[in-house]
């Protein structure tokens, strides 16, 4: 059984993907925790609070309120990323720029999931300064200090090219 609450995270978002009891007791947790897992979606599901039902299943709140919000995000389509690798949306964006296309992307190892968002904060990009990063960060689903990286790039990158333009024509 383990001791660490992150376990648990993990656990429900193997629940929350439909799998297995043994897929999910393999992931580090207890026949008591399953159990809590089980109680806590069933509670949620019906409309419970999730500070009355950490309470009464012995959750910490802050474990709660993250497994509260994988319940919603799972619910609204939305990918369930605890556990697993962060994408490297960043990473995608920068390449893109750089001229790879999308098959070259995909043959790196990259997920259609970040391949998409790196192009829809290109679109964005072109637009951003008539938004605010907050609205941006908010509009692709992505922490605004990836977006602030992202658009620094961007920015160096139209930079880069202006200087080359300019450097032609003189």
């Amino acid at each position: 059984m383990s001791k660490h609450p992150k376990t648990l995270l993990k656990a429900y978002r193997l629940f929350l993907a439909g799998s297995e009891d043994k897929d999910i007791l393999a992931s580090g947790v207890s026949d008591k925790q399953l159990s809590q897992i089980r109680q806590f979606d069933s509670e949620i599901s019906s409309g419970v609070p999730f500070i009355t039902v950490c309470i009464a299943l012995n959750i910490d709140k802050t474990i709660a309120k993250r497994m509260w919000k994988m319940y919603y995000d799972h619910l609204d389509g939305k990918p369930i990323l605890f556990g697993v690798e962060r994408p490297r949306v960043s990473t995608v964006f920068k390449m893109l720029l750089n001229g790879l296309t999308h098959d070259e992307l995909i043959e790196r190892g990259f997920s259609d999931f970040e391949i998409m968002k790196a192009t829809d904060f290109l679109h964005l990009a072109k637009i951003s300064d008539t938004m605010l990063m907050h609205t941006i960060a908010e509009k692709i689903d992505l922490p605004k200090s990836s977006v602030v990286n992202m658009l620094k790039f961007y920015r160096a990158k139209q930079a880069e090219m202006n200087n080359a333009v300019v450097q032609i024509t003189v």
